[in-house]
């Protein structure tokens, strides 16, 4: 079975609960990634916190699912 690749703006429409398509995936499956996904999303995190779409609150929550 070939790895499935994700990259950040996947990882974070799930995390968000956004509207989209999603790669059904099995629990056998291979999922890979680049190192910067973390970077990247806790950039974006943080970034709707300061443009004010997620609370501190939230950012943290979101923050902990990510870890």
């Amino acid at each position: 079975m070939s790895p499935w690749y994700v990259d950040a703006s996947a990882l974070l429409r799930i995390l968000l609960g956004e509207r989209g398509p999603r790669v059904p995936l099995r629990k056998s499956a291979v999922v890979v990634s680049s190192e910067l996904i973390e970077i990247e999303s806790f950039r974006t995190l943080d970034r709707a916190r300061l443009d004010g779409y997620l609370s501190d609150s939230e950012v943290a929550a979101k923050s902990r699912e990510l870890m």
